[in-house]
């Protein structure tokens, strides 16, 4: 990677949204003297509130929880979150995480931040979830806003928000420590952490070395590869983050992240497949309180994002490389596919001249259809290079003690440049103005109002509002009532994909070869943005006789103009005119089971009808759906320095809607987590754990029809702090 190119971003950054970052005016209202300290949140409307003020459903996942769990892969803490499904993507090798439901691969309907920058890719309209630029370790709380967020953040908020809050460098200053993990599956994870002040501020740097065979050791029938098919993935990460204490009433905050990625991708009728991929980022934030009661934030962050997918293959067909076929594939996909698969090509329109010329062409040249299949070798490069800055100013005004007026404008500029995927460089520029308002009306009322309009170069505009009303029973105990609209822009690849694979380096015996491969895909670019209706209500509460917390959610949510777009070239277009309705109701609960132990249960039971254009089925809209979820926790104080979490996760008929028969999965999982401390004088402690996860369902993929090999995971960790 070009070192000018990382440069350039550092010197062109200018500002975005952390939204954790805000203080409530009023720290009172965090602390009751007849219960202590009131449960809070962040990241619903971008204010610290007590969670029985705020206007949404929001789940917490803080850091003892987090360490209980023994998860090293972000994603598998979902699983703890109601209504989230964490499904293994095969195709990809990589996971999906969708709320309440839709297609498989790269679902696009949440914001996820951390720290306040955005992870969200705009050249692969994808979240890398096993490539987030952050460790479990140095994770202090994530948040999950259930529901429409659009109002505070933005277009991509469209069903839910993921805030991954950070450990402040000054609470880590101290702290250093070395761990490593290994397991079956050629699992191991390697990271390192040390805080340390610098030039006047505090630091934390952690660095990472993780790596998997993950799950698919038997996916012959899957994906169409020997039981040997590689699927390995590798991350390495380097994270530095600083804070600079300017003044009494001023701080900043600094961040610069380097990630780099390896993974296999499943060969098809390929000899090789693999991405690799690398990433830097630079974050800065500016705090300024201009008094008690006013607030000025101006945050920044940018990327540089490099993909490199390499494709080689011995024995493609060499027909599937001809010029003609490439050509009658973009004005009739259908046809092109049955003359490809060898079958007659009975959906060519024969009032369609360039049809017919082309068909006859084809003929000509594989008189012998054998000739089709002749072998061609050669090499694909699928190459991908982002740049994204982003500038955000937000303002925080108390009116009064109970009327707080939060706005700002921000700015992001996308550039993506890939021959494959668009054909050319491609800049999106997008400008939003938000406006959130929170009045506490008196002692049993409390009200919000949101609004963000986001305009974009994707579309003209994407106008999102939101009201809601908390009738506080007490300051730990609430009903809420929410309507959001929110509204979502079209994605790069739904709008601009002109995507095609190039051959390079052929070689074959054909004369008839051509520079690229049949299949192509080309976005209409008249897209226009998706809406969803959302309706909640809410109850919160918290027990401190029965030492109890829980939430219920009750919705109902529709979903309309959804667009469907298979993000694989193996698409032929997008579809539009799509509707969805979800409706059901969630519920998390937890509490303390004596002084020593603890449960934790989340459940969600939903339902969803559709309406698809043609072209479109409803198993393919909702590929990833379930009308019953759960998740149960048990935490256990086995001594002082020993604990235990024993977790047990189930997924109904995890599958399109309307599924029949064995098509539908099943998932069931259990996973146990052994952990402690032994304490050593000489440095501070050393670490250990046990992580064991067993597989109880046959399959638990969205793909059907085989089995995993490997059912069973252990892993070992050892860990020294000092």
């Amino acid at each position: 990677m070009n070192i000018l190119k990382p440069l350039a971003v550092i010197l062109s950054i200018t500002l975005c949204t952390e939204a954790y970052a805000q203080i409530g005016f009023d720290d009172e209202l965090l602390f009751d003297p007849m219960i202590g300290e009131v449960p809070h949140v962040l990241s619903a409307v971008r204010l610290h509130q007590p969670t029985a003020e705020v206007p949404a459903s929001v789940t917490v996942l803080d850091a003892q929880f987090i360490k209980a769990t023994g998860a090293k892969n972000i994603p598998d803490l979902f699983r703890y979150v109601p209504g989230m499904l964490v499904v293994p993507e095969p195709y990809d090798n990589s996971d999906s995480i969708v709320y309440h439901g839709g297609p498989a691969l790269y679902p696009k309907s949440m914001e996820v931040l951390i720290d306040g920058r955005a992870a969200y890719s705009a050249g692969l309209s994808a979240v890398g979830w096993n490539q987030l630029a952050v460790t479990v370790e140095e994770i202090q709380r994530i948040e999950v806003v259930r529901g429409p967020s659009s109002t505070a953040y933005g277009t991509n908020a469209y069903q839910s928000v993921v805030n991954i809050i950070t450990k402040h460098p000054v609470d880590t200053v101290s702290e250093h420590s070395i761990s490593i993990q290994a397991g079956n599956n050629n699992d191991h994870y390697l990271k390192a952490q040390s805080g340390f002040n610098f030039a006047g501020g505090q630091w934390r740097v952690n660095a990472v070395d993780k790596g998997t065979d993950h799950l698919q050791d038997n996916n012959t029938e899957r994906l169409n590869c020997d039981p040997s098919c590689p699927d390995r993935r590798d991350v390495n990460m380097i994270n530095l983050r600083g804070y600079y204490d300017l003044s009494s009433n001023q701080s900043l905050d600094t961040a610069i992240i380097f990630t780099n990625a390896k993974r296999d991708l499943p060969q098809y009728i390929l000899d090789n497949n693999n991405v690799s991929e690398e990433k830097i980022e630079v974050g800065l934030r500016y705090f300024n309180e201009l008094s008690t009661q006013h607030h000025i934030q101006i945050s920044a962050y940018g990327y540089q994002f490099e993909r490199d997918q390499v494709q080689t293959v011995n024995s493609l067909p060499v027909g599937y490389s001809d010029p003609d076929l490439f050509e009658l594939f973009k004005i009739n996909p259908t046809a092109a596919n049955q003359i490809a698969l060898g079958e007659a090509p009975t959906a060519i329109n024969a009032s369609n001249p360039q049809e017919i010329v082309l068909l006859q062409a084809l003929t000509l040249k594989y008189v012998n259809p054998v000739d089709f299949l002749t072998p061609l070798s050669g090499v694909s490069y699928a190459q991908t290079e982002e740049i994204r800055a982003d500038i955000e100013l937000q303002d925080t005004y108390a009116i009064t003690p109970d009327l707080t007026l939060l706005s700002g404008i921000g700015y992001r500029v996308d550039q993506v440049s890939s021959a494959s995927y668009y054909g050319r460089t491609i800049t999106n520029r997008s400008l939003r103005l938000f406006g959130n308002i929170n009045w506490r009306a008196n002692e049993k009322w409390a009200f919000h109002a949101g609004l963000m309009n986001e305009n974009s170069e994707l579309d003209s505009s994407a106008l999102s509002y939101r009201a809601a009303a908390n009738y506080l029973i007490s300051s730990i105990e609430s009903l809420r009532f929410v309507y959001s609209r929110a509204s979502k822009n079209p994605d790069f690849i739904e709008q601009y994909a002109n995507w095609s694979y190039k051959i390079d380096n052929i070689e074959t015996e054909s004369p008839y070869a051509g520079e690229y491969f049949y299949h192509t895909f080309v976005a209409d670019g008249n897209l226009k943005s998706q809406h969803i209706d959302s309706y909640e209500l809410g109850y919160y509460g918290k027990s401190i006789i029965y030492d109890a917390e829980w939430d219920i959610r009750l919705y109902y949510e529709n979903l309309s103009n959804v667009i469907y777009l298979w993000p694989a070239i193996l698409s032929s277009t997008a579809y539009q005119n799509n509707e969805i309705k979800f409706y059901g109701t969630e519920l998390q609960f937890s509490k303390k089971l004596g002084e020593h132990h603890s449960i934790r249960y989340t459940g969600s039971v939903s339902k969803a009808d559709s309406e698809t254009e043609q072209g479109v089925t409803e198993e393919e809209l909702l590929a990833i759906y379930s009308p019953l979820s759960q998740s149960i926790g048990f935490q256990s104080e086995i001594t002082h320095s020993i604990n235990s979490m024993l977790s047990l996760f189930w997924t109904k008929d995890l599958g399109g809607p309307s599924s029949e028969g064995n098509e539908n999965v099943e998932f069931k999982r259990m996973h146990l987590n052994i952990y402690g401390l032994i304490d050593v004088p000489s440095i501070d402690n050393i670490s250990w754990a046990l992580s064991l996860q067993h597989d109880l369902s046959n399959d638990p993929s969205i793909q059907h029809g085989s089995k995993y090999l490997q059912k069973t995971r252990l892993q070992l960790e050892l860990g020294i702090n000092f």
